[in-house]
């Protein structure tokens, strides 16, 4: 369900949902390296900036989901914590030094010290939070709810949601481009929607049947949108997204 590279482009690693398992691939032979067992359902995967640490987020079987904490130099899980219910999606902070994860069972973002493995705050967001993004700057999160339509726009300095913006049906995942524009997949409309820094809508163009996923090239040129009842992937000029 989840997928992430580290930094050094040398491992891909895998969430293996059913089986509770991360595959730890080679990125040059795609032989796979290592199996690491974590929780139950592990859902989405996320790596340290200095490539030393993994973060996993859990479904589990019960009410609590959590996050395990895996050791990549020795391919093993070293630790876990308990946070909210249904753990959605998870990105690290560009400093590495804070973890966010939001839960979409109970409608919150949880803020994780990376070093005492300990949650600093819990904020409530929108409902059935899915995925997020972080500013170009690092100091705002932008989360999409599916469950209330639209997106809340989280201070991280202050630790607190500022603001929500109304967007299309089911945006289910978010994605901003190094000059802040943002784009988001509305999942129930079939549509992927680009806004401007200040979340002035630009444009709509529409993403076959069920889209979930948006992606961004390197170069900023493209972006691209898997759909998942259509079994395609849409690629986007970004030079004319119309």
């Amino acid at each position: 369900m989840g997928i992430s590279i580290t930094p050094a482009g040398d491992r891909i690693l895998v969430t293996n949902m059913r089986n509770g398992l991360i595959k730890v691939i080679n990125a040059r032979t795609y032989e796979i390296m290592d199996d690491i067992k974590v929780g139950d359902m592990p859902s989405n995967i996320a790596i340290s900036p200095n490539g030393s640490e993994a973060f996993v987020t859990n479904y589990g079987r019960g009410a609590v989901g959590r996050v395990d904490f895996i050791d990549i130099a020795s391919q093993r899980d070293v630790d876990d914590l308990e946070i909210g219910i249904r753990p959605m999606a998870v990105v690290v902070s560009p400093q590495g030094d804070r973890l966010f994860v939001v839960c979409g069972g109970s409608n919150d973002l949880y803020v994780i010290d990376i070093t005492t493995r300990k949650v600093i705050t819990k904020i409530t967001i929108g409902q059935a939070p899915d995925g997020m993004a972080l500013s170009p700057d690092g100091n705002t999160l932008y989360i999409s709810n599916s469950g209330s339509n639209d997106i809340s726009i989280v201070d991280l300095i202050d630790l607190r949601e500022i603001r929500r913006v109304q967007v299309g049906s089911n945006p289910f995942s978010i994605a901003v481009s190094t000059d802040g524009t943002i784009f988001v997949v509305e999942t129930g409309s079939n549509q992927l929607s680009i806004f401007s820094p200040t979340w002035d809508k630009i444009t709509s163009v529409d993403v076959g049947k069920h889209p979930i996923d948006v992606a961004l090239s390197l170069d900023g040129r493209y972006a691209y949108a898997t759909a998942e009842l259509d079994n395609r992937l849409h690629v986007y000029s970004l030079d004319n997204p119309d």
